[in-house]
């Protein structure tokens, strides 16, 4: 009957590997055929190829369009020049011949241009318009690329796409002579200049814009028509140099003789630019990017299929392609027909290339081509890639609908009897019993891991409990003397410090054993833990047993005496416990009998202070004192030692402070003056200091003294004074070919080499120091013989005829 009634046992590795190999394999499979089933892969680059290349076509038309049919028709203004020019020329106003070097010849053109210059602007929506004059040959000048300063005039519009303003307030002149700003009123711009200045610009900008339609049309046997020498080209955003570029359209000015006198031409801004080439168009994500680029043909390998190298001038998007910047040449790599790839570091772009038809075919100019290119990220889908990652999702979400059914069934299959367990097992720990006997699952691994756990736990939960009590022992007591270590007494402390009430009056105790070090070298450790471990007891003997006896560490102990009614009370228990350390002796190996000696200090409570830290601090002052004086005794803190010994610590800070930082002091400078003449003959320098305990010079001498740093106070002055007093000659606040009075101690020199160092720095001054030896120090020959070596240094000079004048020194602090 038992045996019918056994539960089968299976392992828990059979229960779950099965069901999940078969939902993993049906997962692959699934994915994998609605993936390469679909094709869509095989599509999807083609697909991008090709919208991207139409994309690209249909902005070329736009752009186009707009370029030849609206920008690029300058006729109107020329006429208006030309005729002009013609009128002038015929009534004798103008001369040609100083048209280009003489703006005023040129104002009058200029007057007469600027309505139509402005309505040119207004009505093609550019950026900008420019007329720039010349009448000279500029070929000569070609190589160089510098042409000098032009008369004319450039007009920019900050904002093309925007409504014109009735009072022209959207435009500023870049370049007009004064009297233009002052006749129009329009802004000027903040690198305004009255002529254009054609200096040398760094490749790939120049000057095309202006020199290669007027010299092409000056060359030119029969320079008729105007349009014939139109040039697409790249000007810097301003002409007077800038890092943003503009794309420029300019024609000549050209009478009816031939006579070619000058350029008209109108600009796009990059900014500008980049809004008729809407690099959102391409993608509807990131990773897309139009570029207006040149391509010279002249640059160009010449084999079908080899690159292109094209010079970018505007990329219009939000995140510029890497390595995509004007003034580098960007190779397009072909793929076929309109198709071109861009390799960067950041990655590979598909992109799309039309040439824009700007020229006629018997354009001078026509080896140069403007090029529009769409780049798309190679990792960015399009069209296909959305279907791609719709049967992603699809496929995704599937396989999650799968996997999760299977979870489900496999975890139940599992879950039912150890939920059981799990239940004993909460059970057994709300009551806080002990693990009972664990119910059989049926699952063999789990059924033993049962029965192991239900047999470890009552070991388990015994050991803990000792481990537990052995960690805190070991944590809150020294192992070798069994008192209380640092970390429990500073807890207990606190606490107690805490309420006030229970500490009432208590002292500190801070106990140092004297003789450790001998008797650990004389008899090795062994025996110095055993002297610790006696005066330990002597120490718990001492004192009532609510005091804390603590060993801090090594041979430091504390001893914390507390709930006292007065401070006399705490000083009889005082007097027991140097009687019962006096009285004390260790045994030797040897036989003899040491007496226990120990050096202490104590500070009470609430008398030196009222927390537990400063008693610490007061009681290890107090030691301190004991030990200086001579050990094997337990002295009270005292405030006025205490004091003292801080006053000298700060002193000693104060100079540290002082010769690290030479500002810190400040020299005054006092005249000497000659009898006989009246005329201030040299200054004395003088030290002053103010620091809370170095006064005077006197203060900072004694201490210096003391501390054998009289050197650092001989260079400080050596060097200070010099500083400070050169600081007034160059101020002129002293008598020029004065002296230089620098006090300096008889028994102490610096190096030659430093004294060389300041002959070099300050050689005038050396050359007119005077050195005075103080009267406070013995006299030595060799440092004497130092300073009489100095460079530019003339000795020491013999005055007898000099007073100290009694009017105000001269201070100076650098």
């Amino acid at each position: 009957m038992a045996d019918a009634q056994r539960v089968p046992k299976r392992s828990i590795y059979s229960t779950l590997v099965i069901p999940m190999i078969a939902l993993v394999v049906s997962e692959v499979f699934l994915f994998s055929g609605i993936l390469f089933g679909s094709g869509v892969l095989q599509r999807l680059d083609q697909n991008d190829r090709d919208i991207l290349v139409q994309q690209v076509i249909t902005r070329r038309d736009s752009l186009q369009s707009y370029l030849v049919g609206t920008v690029g028709d300058l006729r109107g203004v020329a006429n208006v020049l030309n005729a002009e020019a013609q009128r002038q020329l015929d009534e004798g106003t103008i001369d040609f011949d100083l048209l280009d070097s003489d703006p005023v010849e040129s104002n009058e053109l200029v007057n007469v241009a600027m309505e139509p210059l402005i309505s040119t602007i207004r009505d093609k929506r550019v950026s900008g318009a420019f007329i720039v004059f010349n009448t000279h040959d500029l070929s000569p000048l070609s190589s160089t690329g510098e042409f000098g300063k032009k008369p004319g005039v450039h007009i920019h519009d900050m904002d093309p796409a925007a409504t014109p303003s009735a009072r022209n307030e959207d435009l500023v002149l870049e370049c007009a002579s004064t009297e233009i700003v002052q006749s129009f009123r329009i802004a000027t711009g903040t690198d305004w200049l009255p002529t254009f200045n054609f200096q040398k610009l760094q490749p790939p900008l120049s000057h095309d814009a202006f020199y290669l339609p007027w010299q092409t049309a000056y060359e030119s046997s029969d320079p008729k028509e105007a349009t014939d020498f139109a040039y697409w080209g790249v000007v810097p955003f301003s002409e007077h140099g800038g890092e943003q570029c503009a794309m420029s359209y300019s024609i000549p000015l050209i009478l009816e003789d031939g006579t070619v006198y000058g350029v008209v031409g109108v600009e796009l801004s990059a900014d500008y630019l980049e809004d008729l080439l809407p690099s959102s168009e391409l993608l509807r994500d990131v990773g897309a990017s139009y570029v207006l680029a040149i391509v010279d043909d002249s640059l160009q390998g010449g084999d079908e299929g080899s690159l292109v190298n094209a010079l970018p001038v505007v990329q219009s998007s939000r995140q510029p392609v890497e390595g995509v910047s004007f003034g580098t040449a960007m190779e397009l790599a072909p793929l076929s027909g309109n198709d071109y790839t861009y390799k960067s570091d950041k990655g590979d772009y598909y992109s799309g290339c039309q040439f824009l038809r700007l020229y006629n075919t018997n354009s001078p100019f026509e080896h140069q081509h403007w090029l529009l290119v769409g780049m798309v990220s190679e990792s960015v889908p399009h069209s296909f890639g959305n279907h791609v990652r719709d049967l992603i999702v699809f496929a995704s979400l599937l396989m999650a609908v799968l996997g999760i059914a299977g979870s489900i069934l496999a975890a139940r299959s599992i879950s039912r009897p150890i939920r059981g367990l799990s239940a004993d097992v909460a059970s057994a720990q709300l009551k806080n019993a002990e693990m009972p006997k664990l119910e059989e699952t049926g699952i063999s691994e789990v059924d033993q891991l049962t029965g192991a756990i239900t047999s470890l736990s009552k070991d388990i939960a015994s050991v803990r409990q000792l481990e537990q009590q052995r960690i805190e022992h070991e944590r809150d007591y020294d192992l070798l003397t069994g008192l209380m270590n640092r970390r429990a007494l500073y807890r207990e402390a606190n606490r107690l410090f805490a309420s006030p009430a229970d500490v009432k009056h208590a002292a500190l105790v801070m106990l140092d054993l004297d003789d450790l070090k001998t008797l650990n070298d004389t008899y090795g450790h062994d025996w110095g833990d055993k002297y610790i471990y006696q005066a330990a007891r002597c120490f718990e003997d001492a004192v009532p047993s609510t005091a804390m006896v603590v060993r801090v560490s090594g041979d430091e102990f504390f001893i914390l005496l507390y709930g006292y009614e007065s401070r006399e009370e705490i000083e009889n228990v005082l007097n027991q416990m140097r009687e019962g350390i006096a009285n004390h002796a260790v045994l030797l190996p040897n036989g003899d009998e040491m007496p226990l000696r120990a050096s202490g200090g104590v500070a009470f409570y609430p008398d030196d202070a009222v927390e537990f830290t400063e008693l610490t601090k007061l009681a290890d002052f107090a030691m301190y004192q004991v030990k200086v004086a001579g050990k094997n005794n337990i002295g009270f803190f005292d405030l006025g030692s205490y004091q003292e010994q801080n006053t000298v610590r700060r002193a000693l800070d104060e100079l540290d402070e002082l010769l690290g930082d030479s500002e810190k002091v400040d020299y005054h400078f006092q005249p000497i003056f000659d009898l006989s003449s009246g005329d201030v003959f040299a200054y004395e320098a003088l030290m002053r200091v103010s620091l809370a305990c170095l006064r005077s010079p006197a203060d900072v001498v004694g201490l210096a003294r003391q501390e054998g740093r009289m050197v650092e106070v001989e260079r400080m002055t050596w060097e200070r004074a010099f500083a400070c007093y050169s600081a007034l000659r160059e101020r002129n606040e002293v008598a020029d070919g004065a002296y230089l009075f620098v006090n300096s101690f008889a028994n102490v020199t610096l190096p030659l080499d430093e004294f060389a160092a300041l002959s070099s720095a300050y050689p005038d001054v050396m050359s007119r120091t005077v050195i005075e030896i103080t009267e406070a120090e013995n006299m030595d020959e060799d440092a004497t013989a130092v300073k009489r070596a100095i460079p530019r240094f003339n000795g020491f000079l013999p005055l007898t005829t000099t007073a100290a004048a009694t009017i105000p020194k001269l201070c100076c602090s650098i």
